[in-house]
């Protein structure tokens, strides 16, 4: 674990999982930030690193004010979490959260020795709600250039995870191929942050969908 985590945080503890995070995919180890050794999720300094913590639904909540959702980061921090993983969305069904916000949230929980998982929302359950959009739109949003600005840099503090939950019970026969797309795409673009994909069926993945394609999906 980073010295940045703190010593403090290394200690096992009982806490709230993010069950839905199913796959970690990574760079070629020597670049900054989290990469994946011997099957096993590293910081920067080749330390293994358990990710406990909590899920905040920023996009929802954001409207309460920088002082309420520091006060919530406070609480999520004294139980003792090292990651807290942000709701974040495009635009495609909440209003946007843009770059400038992004920022705030991962200095919040920097200040709180705390790593940000960030997460699209608007992508969850592809044709299976209502108005809910492609992973590729959780791709724009990525490359854009205001949160790119916003995330370049902080390799270390940062896990992107490209979409939640984005293909629902129809659509796993487009996941191996539309996920490796996106990821190939947020690659080319220039991002070396430790990526991360939900699996299909709802992130649940009982079709084995994901399972049965992880090779593949990580080659790419």
């Amino acid at each position: 674990m980073s010295n940045h985590i703190g010593g403090a945080l290394r200690r096992a503890f009982s806490s709230f999982v993010l069950a839905t995070l199913a796959f970690a995919l990574a760079p070629t180890a020597g670049l900054a930030g989290f990469f994946i050794s011997n099957g096993q999720l590293v910081d920067d300094n080749g330390v293994p690193f358990v990710m406990r913590g909590v899920a905040y639904p920023y996009t929802w909540y954001s409207w309460r004010g920088e002082a309420a959702v520091q006060q919530v980061l406070a609480n999520i921090a004294a139980t003792e979490a090292n990651t807290v993983r942000y709701v974040l969305s495009t635009g495609g069904q909440w209003a946007r959260i843009p770059g400038s916000e992004v920022t705030s949230v991962i200095e919040w929980a920097k200040q709180r020795n705390m790593i940000s998982v960030l997460e699209v929302h608007d992508s969850t359950g592809r044709s299976e709600g209502s108005g809910s959009v492609h992973i590729n739109n959780a791709v724009q949003y990525w490359t854009s250039a205001d949160i790119r600005a916003a995330i370049n840099g902080q390799e270390d503090f940062v896990i992107v995870n490209i979409a939640n939950e984005p293909f629902g019970n129809n659509t796993t026969a487009s996941f191996v191929s539309d996920t490796i797309s996106a990821i190939t795409s947020l690659r080319n673009a220039g991002l070396t942050h430790n990526l991360m994909i939900d699996g299909a069926n709802w992130g649940q993945d009982w079709s084995g969908t994901m399972r049965g394609a992880a090779q593949q999906i990580w080659n790419a």
